[in-house]
């Protein structure tokens, strides 16, 4: 009888047992003192202390190496029951040596209001570490001899290989061929820009004001122009960039000036520095027709030198 009565304590005890400094009262709990290698346990820290008296938790628990913890530790739960408040956390923990493992350090640190404080501690807890190995199996088991594969590649991979390599051959023969093709048939349109000019003077952009995009066209107008007719790149360099090719290129000084004004005051219209009216919008138009038809007269001299030695 007296066997059977303490069977039933024993199972009324949890895993841990608690230590009380009244009016505090620590205690840690597992929820199994039993698992098997690599699975979790949660290790639970369970604080009460007077509703009054709120004081800083400072969890003091040194696992032993053969722990580790899983994730963050939990949000402590706070509630208070009949003028107490119950604080808890639950850590949860695994190991991965068998064997029976015990956690002996499980300390907490209050920090009362007043600055005191108040170390607390919990009897050590013991876990038993099991093995995943079955409990029937005792001997080491044989070692199998190595499987034997034919390492002999079918015939039907062959056949494929054979076939995407001439795809591939086919591919790159077709695509040389349709390069070839195209190039041969490439079209050069060579643009008139003084019809591109005259058609920008009427497309209406000067009589809605809109002179940011009329000068920004008139620009490129004139850039791709001194490249058609000199040679000399100029839609995407910085005005002063292109005054060396466009001595070199033949043109007058004064030519190169006038092509500078009208450039440099197109960009101050561009970026808002300087807002001409529709009167001085209409002649810059005209300015750069002036120019264009400049430049060619100069490029038609310059061109016709080489004209007479060819001839001669």
């Amino acid at each position: 009888m007296s066997r059977i009565l303490l069977t039933f304590l024993a199972w009324l005890i949890p895993f841990g047992t608690g230590h009380s400094t009244a009016p505090y009262a620590f205690r840690v709990t597992v929820d199994r003192d039993t698992i098997t290698v690599g699975d979790p346990l949660t290790l639970t820290l369970v604080l009460e202390f007077p509703e009054q008296d709120v004081p800083e938790v400072i969890p003091e628990i040194r696992l032993p190496d053969v722990f580790r913890v899983l994730g963050s530790p939990g949000e402590a739960d706070q509630r208070t029951e009949g003028g107490r408040v119950k604080w808890e956390q639950g850590i949860q923990l695994t190991s991965y040596r068998t064997g029976e493992q015990e956690i002996s350090d499980l300390d907490v640190l209050l920090v009362l209001v007043s600055g005191d404080t108040v170390r607390l501690s919990d009897s050590p807890i013991s876990i038993l570490v099991r093995s995943v190995k079955p409990d029937s199996l005792s001997d080491i088991l044989d070692v199998k001899a190595p499987m034997a594969i034919d390492a002999e590649i079918p015939v039907w991979v062959w056949l494929v290989l054979i076939v995407l390599i001439v795809l591939a051959v086919s591919y790159v023969l077709w695509r040389r061929r349709a390069i070839g093709e195209a190039g041969a048939t490439t079209v050069v349109v060579v643009v008139n820009w003084f019809d591109e000019v005259k058609k920008l003077q009427e497309s209406g952009l000067i009589e809605a004001g809109d002179f940011d995009s009329y000068y920004t066209r008139l620009s490129e107008a004139l850039r791709r122009y001194i490249e058609q007719r000199t040679g000399v790149e100029a839609m995407e360099r910085a005005t002063f960039e292109i005054r060396g090719d466009l001595e070199r290129a033949d043109l007058s000084s004064g030519r190169i000036l006038e092509v500078e004004g009208f450039l440099d005051e197109a960009d101050l219209v561009k970026f808002a520095k300087f807002e001409p009216d529709s009167v001085k919008a209409r002649q810059d138009g005209d300015l750069v027709l002036a120019l264009m038809d400049g430049i060619d007269d100069e490029r038609t001299q310059a061109d016709q030198p080489e004209l007479k030695d060819e001839v001669s």
